[in-house]
């Protein structure tokens, strides 16, 4: 719940993404947040246009914008071993949107060329589940939940 004095502090929000979580953290910036004493995760149902869920590209560009746009916070308050695991959690988030990708390109016709690319891009996607593993127990190790 939002009380009256947290309507002044709404920011502007460039990112349409992650349009919660600015609100949140910009009334964060002025008035203390009570917080659950355990992980919350809030999802979204609706089908608009500007869902992160809709796509792994999007949850790409979303994720990515909010550390941009707050990585001097994070910086200045939990250093830069914090702001390195948030550009892991953007990386993660950018395999994803690859395995998407190819995921969508190996459904395609069959020829001899095409075969040769679909062996080609089995290979990148190996390497790719193969690395996103990785990336998701160590960041499971450092953070309480993943949402992306």
């Amino acid at each position: 719940m939002l009380t009256r004095a947290a309507l002044r502090y709404f920011p502007e929000v460039s990112n349409p993404y992650n349009t919660d979580d600015e609100i949140v953290l910009s009334i964060a910036r002025h008035l203390p947040i009570m917080h659950a004493g355990c992980p919350v995760a809030v999802t979204h149902d609706h089908e608009g246009e500007t869902r992160m869920r809709n796509s792994a590209r999007r949850r790409f560009r979303g994720v990515a914008q909010l550390v941009w746009d707050h990585r001097l916070d994070v910086l200045q308050h939990h250093g830069s071993s914090m702001l390195f695991l948030w550009c892991l959690r953007v990386f993660r988030v950018f395999l994803e949107w690859q395995l998407e990708l190819v995921a969508l390109h190996t459904t395609s016709h069959e020829s001899v060329s095409r075969r040769l690319q679909r062996n080609a891009l089995n290979w990148y996607q190996r390497r790719l589940t193969r690395a996103h593993a990785r990336l998701t127990a160590v960041l499971k190790n450092k953070f309480a939940q993943l949402y992306f």
